[in-house]
């Protein structure tokens, strides 16, 4: 990991999936805005958290904070905390990834921020770099974290896998957070993240043009395991996903009114 601070990111730009993969994807460069920063907003920026992860009582957010540990013993210098809407699950958490990892969390910064107190975001966003939002579904509780995130000038990030809402939040947010310098990045978790390097592995060795890329998922569970097989929160987006087809189609063509070339030749409809 390039453990460069995150607060010298150029302006954050917005790519379609046609422009990630397009040989044509040529921009001008953009402008950057120079500022000088006083020696008490210096002192601020060198006082704030690398990463603060939102929802760490879930499970999500649970995986989350692991991952952070690991890393943390990785690269050294990393400062994070934990935030959600309790201080004693936020603890419990905190006890459990010790216990597990062997590592002592007990100086790991704890943060109170509720989605529905926007005052309570913005304190949380103002003391790190880098949002990691794991509290959803994003369609209900992801907006005022995004703009509270483009408020303190803080980045974002999100294992989101809600079209509806990762492109409303590009349609209306992409200037906005473009003019703060902050970048909005959604769709990092197992939904997208192996389905894209899968993209970009085929598209780089792949001698030809890419038309399309099917994508196979194969899951194995033991007979006798009880419990769901799926978390309630991921079942929660899928249903407002299938119910919103609509609105999605509508977001699209504001978002993208030049959808660019047919892609030929045409194959069939799947099913899924």
């Amino acid at each position: 990991m390039n453990n460069k601070k995150a607060d010298t990111v150029p302006p954050v730009v917005s790519y379609s999936v046609q422009d990630m993969y397009s040989s044509d994807n040529v921009r001008p460069e953009e402008e950057v805005e120079v500022s000088v920063r006083t020696d008490s907003q210096v002192e601020m920026e060198g006082s704030k958290l690398d990463f603060v992860v939102f929802g760490a009582t879930g499970i999500t957010g649970k995986y989350t904070v692991l991952q952070l540990v690991e890393l943390a013993a990785d690269v050294g210098d990393l400062k994070w905390g934990v935030a959600g809407r309790s201080q004693d699950k936020l603890e419990s958490v905190l006890r459990q990834v010790s216990s597990k990892t062997g590592k002592d969390l007990s100086k790991i910064k704890i943060i109170l921020a509720d989605v529905t107190d926007l005052l309570s975001l913005r304190d949380m966003t103002s003391q790190t770099r880098v949002l990691i939002n794991t509290v959803g579904p994003y369609k209900l509780y992801g907006e005022p974290v995004v703009k509270a995130c483009i408020d303190s000038g803080c980045h974002y990030v999100d294992v989101s896998a809600e079209p509806q809402f990762m492109e409303r939040m590009q349609l209306e947010y992409h200037e906005a957070a473009k003019q703060k310098n902050v970048y909005i990045i959604n769709a990092c978790g197992f939904d997208c993240i192996p389905v894209d390097l899968g993209t970009v592995f085929l598209v780089n060795n792949f001698k030809g043009d890419v038309n399309s890329v099917e994508c196979y998922l194969e899951v194995w569970q033991n007979t006798f395991m009880m419990g769901s097989t799926i978390n309630y929160g991921t079942w929660h987006s899928a249903v407002y996903l299938m119910s919103e087809v609509e609105e999605l189609k509508s977001i699209r063509k504001k978002l993208f009114p030049d959808c660019g070339p047919k892609m030929l030749p045409t194959l069939k409809h799947k099913s899924v």
